[in-house]
């Protein structure tokens, strides 16, 4: 994708991220699914969140929207987390995204 399709920039400036392969992340990201339990909240919306994952929950109007949002919201957490090289992601299912975030130039 092109930094014209994207007027902030991210594409341009994180370019090394398009270099990881889709399968591995979608493995990665079913894989934390399993952790979360949708729970219906006092004003009927439901909620989950991935207790490893720090900031990453949502909030929907049905347990699946709520799954679905959350696994969007994983994908960008990870999307930065890799951009920054961090070393603090976590491990699921055996898929280590810390180590192969270090294998990409910063």
């Amino acid at each position: 994708m092109s930094s014209d399709n994207d007027p902030s920039g991210w594409q341009e400036g994180h370019s090394t991220l398009v270099s990881l392969p889709g399968d591995l992340v979608s493995r990665y990201i079913i894989g934390a699914l399993r952790a979360a339990l949708p729970r219906q909240t006092h004003d009927g919306q439901w909620y989950c969140a991935l207790d490893q994952f720090p900031g990453v929950w949502a909030q929907e109007a049905s347990p699946k929207e709520c799954l679905d949002v959350l696994a969007e919201v994983l994908k960008e957490w990870l999307v930065l987390k890799i951009a920054d090289r961090d070393r603090d992601i976590p491990v699921v299912d055996d898929i280590d995204l810390a180590v192969v975030s270090r294998r990409f130039p910063g």
